[in-house]
């Protein structure tokens, strides 16, 4: 590679790739990808090229081009407007681009950048949120969601910190009111969920093991590795970055309020047959004192009660199926009189 060629480091989705390489071009930057989509177009590391991380989980590599003579320029990762735009700038600043050619080939996706992700911010802002260490994106993905979400990140934890690298986003961390997140390195489960258990944060992003667990215990989780296989990067994702992260949130509003209107738990009733009464109560149906343990209980819908369903054999099948004659039909939702 020429001396004066800048690779970017990191696979990207092809759509996100070819968003990142046209800015660059746009602004005369010869640039190549490693790597590269094709084998026969892998880029040479020749004397004293520069470099830009695309992904933060590249410490190997980017040990390896150091070792080849290789620069590495320093910026925030390309997540939101503010990342992607610091990335062009680091790049824009090594080759020479004036500040109006810059303007001319950023203006524009900054704007709509900035636009997507401030209607999801509404639902993020004054949020708090906690990060289980997973993929190294965290710092990165905090600073986003604090600067341009409004969100408090509570806890980041990192399951390796390359301080070199992540300097540019750890020193856009806002500190706030409380001296700025805990940052933790490694993965220290049991002390980590004590802490967030305590700090009790509106969002937590983690692994798959433990989003249900805290599910459980009244949290609201992301799933970390989501945003690993999602394209994110670059300004035409920011606003897809952002909902992300707002999904859950207003998942959560959506079942509080439908909660208190039009969902009722059905309950389990240990009697082993209930006595005949008006209807809108749970009424007997063939064969349910037969049953062993709990009885199933499904919405009378019509009537405003529950129903017992038979507990097992021919009569259980008959009723599922709309034919027994407990009062109702489960398929229609219709009176049988």
């Amino acid at each position: 590679a020429d001396a004066r060629e800048l690779l970017l480091v990191g696979s990207l989705p092809d759509v996100v790739e070819d968003q990142l390489v046209g800015y660059l071009r746009a602004m005369d930057i010869p640039v190549r990808c490693l790597p590269a989509r094709r084998a026969d177009e892998a880029p040479g590391v020749g004397a004293q090229p520069l470099y830009l991380l695309a992904q933060p989980f590249l410490g190997e590599t980017a040990a390896a081009l150091d070792k080849r003579g290789a620069t590495r320029l320093d910026a925030p990762f390309p997540y939101g407007e503010e990342g992607t735009t610091a990335w062009l700038q680091a790049a824009a600043e090594a080759f020479g681009v004036s500040p109006e050619t810059f303007a001319r080939g950023t203006d524009a996706p900054r704007a709509r950048a900035r636009k997507s992700v401030a209607k999801v911010a509404e639902t993020l802002n004054g949020k708090s949120v906690f990060f289980f260490p997973d993929s190294q994106m965290e710092i990165p993905l905090a600073r986003f969601l604090a600067r341009e979400c409004g969100m408090t990140p509570v806890e980041i934890g990192t399951p390796f910190l390359h301080r070199a690298q992540m300097a540019p986003e750890l020193a856009l961390i806002p500190a706030g009111e409380t001296g700025g997140p805990v940052i933790s390195e490694g993965q220290d489960v049991d002390l980590q969920l004590d802490r967030c258990r305590e700090a009790r944060p509106d969002l937590t992003v983690c692994g798959l093991g433990l989003a249900n667990p805290l599910e459980a215990q009244g949290l609201t989780t992301k799933w970390a590795i989501e945003l690993v296989f999602t394209p994110v990067h670059g300004y035409e994702q920011a606003g897809d970055l952002a909902g992300l992260f707002a999904r859950p949130l207003l998942r959560k509003a959506k079942i509080a309020a439908l909660s208190g209107r039009h969902l009722r738990r059905p309950s389990l009733h240990h009697d082993r047959a209930a006595r005949p009464s008006p209807a809108g109560h749970l009424h007997h149906v063939p064969g349910a004192g037969s049953g062993v343990g709990h009885r199933d209980a499904v919405q009378d819908g019509g009537a405003g009660g529950l129903c017992a369903v038979p507990a097992s054999g021919d009569d259980r099948r008959r009723f599922l199926l709309g034919r027994a004659d407990p009062g109702r039909s489960l398929r229609s939702g219709r009176g049988a009189g």
